[in-house]
């Protein structure tokens, strides 16, 4: 759909208070529901000359994105890489220190992966021997940042000392054998990605003693603990699984490279309008759908108790990519004709953070959440419509792969 239109914004606050009320229903379950309820003004028309003073903007935008693209999976690669050389160190000796260091290291890493996740939203197209090979983006992604996850599935839970893959020594540990394992008969049974080795790393209960991985411990049963077993094969899936977590991650990241990786040439070729209208119609999606469907909908990182962190890395690398703190990149110039756009987008975005940062149990921040909704589709509307309505507004020709990507598969 073309950006010649946009929506008249309604009042902030009565679209804020319909959003709100919707919201904290319990019976209205998923924020996108409430969303819809939302009614919209009809659009108005832009002048030729509104539209083709934000042509600079909009290129300005799309460069932006693909240097944080290319810039956080830099980021995520080195973290990952670290996370391994800590396993390799903690399998070594196993103590509490070096398990504390690799837990560390699995925080940092998933950190920045989350991280990614605004940037490396917009739509791609993709070979077709990628997809038969099962290494597109989103067959990846299934590999990396799965979820739910049945933790019974992987290793011992309470009432269960002897289930899991790390326990059925019929199972080979290889990457082939855990790959076939990944959801191979239901979606929780997963076996590979950032969930599995943070249940490796930390347990059911968050407690799990370095002992678990030392094949020197005495495997007598206690008082409170029944026999672990299994030390040896527990170390061999932890290190495994993340090297192939590694190496999924490496793909991501080399097709994100800004000179020659595949993602990034596609972006760059297809005009700056396009490349800020899909951006935002796949943000609008990620805040509702996964931040508010997922991140703030049940604990995310349950066995760390780190979901916080996950929410915060997410909320914050969004406003990096929409209003960056130190450049005005992002959409600040393609607002600049409606500057309270700006302000109520920034504002939505201090709440959201205030709540997060708040001390205490971990809070969901649905209403908070609506509320930054509503400023994104305040903002969003002045630019695009289809951000509100989306009708197959990312489609474009199958773009052919670049020569010398091929080491990206």
């Amino acid at each position: 759909m073309s950006a010649c239109c946009r929506f008249s914004a309604l009042p902030l606050t009565a679209l804020v208070t319909a959003l709100l009320l919707a919201g904290c229903s319990e019976e209205s379950g998923d924020l996108s529901e409430a969303i819809e309820d939302t009614p919209v003004s009809e659009p108005e028309v832009l002048s030729q000359a509104v539209l083709t003073d934000r042509i600079p903007a909009q290129e300005t935008y799309r460069d932006h994105l693909l240097q944080l693209a290319s810039d956080d999976y830099d980021i995520t690669l080195s973290a990952i890489q670290k996370l391994n050389a800590d396993i390799s160190h903690f399998l070594e000796a196993p103590d509490e220190e070096t398990l504390q260091q690799a837990r560390k290291s699995w925080r940092n890493a998933y950190t920045a992966y989350l991280q990614t996740l605004p940037v490396t939203a917009i739509p791609v197209d993709e070979p077709s021997d990628w997809k038969s090979a099962g290494l597109t983006r989103a067959a990846l992604t299934e590999t990396i940042n799965p979820w739910p996850l049945e933790p019974g599935y992987i290793d011992y839970i309470d009432g269960y000392p002897y289930t899991g893959i790390v326990n059925d020594t019929t199972l080979n540990l290889s990457e082939g054998s855990l790959q076939e394992q990944h959801r191979f008969s239901d979606v929780s049974y997963v076996s590979l990605g950032f969930q599995v080795l943070e249940f490796l790393l930390w347990g059911e209960n968050g407690q799990r003693p370095a002992s678990d991985f030392n094949p020197a411990t005495a495997k007598n049963a206690t008082p409170d603990r029944p026999a672990v077993k299994n030390q040896q094969r527990r170390g061999e899936y932890l290190k495994t699984a993340g090297q192939m977590l590694q190496k999924s991650l490496q793909r991501l990241q080399l097709r994100w490279q800004l000179d020659n990786g595949f993602y990034s040439i596609t972006t760059a070729v297809r005009s700056g309008e396009t490349v800020i209208n899909n951006s935002l119609i796949s943000l609008r999606k990620l805040i509702t759908k996964d931040l508010g469907g997922r991140y703030l909908k049940e604990p995310s990182s349950p066995y760390s108790n780190s979901s916080r962190d996950d929410a915060q890395a997410i909320l914050g690398s969004l406003r990096e990519l929409l209003l960056p703190a130190n450049s005005v990149s992002g959409v600040r110039t393609l607002l600049e004709d409606t500057p309270e756009k700006i302000t109520a987008l920034e504002n939505a975005f201090a709440v959201m953070r205030e709540c997060l940062d708040a001390e205490g149990d971990y809070p969901l921040c649905q209403p908070q959440l609506l509320a930054l909704v509503t400023a994104f589709d305040q903002a969003a509307s002045v630019l695009d419509p289809a951000v509100l309505f989306p009708v197959n507004a990312w489609a474009e020709p199958v773009l052919t792969q670049p020569s010398g990507s091929g080491s990206q598969e």
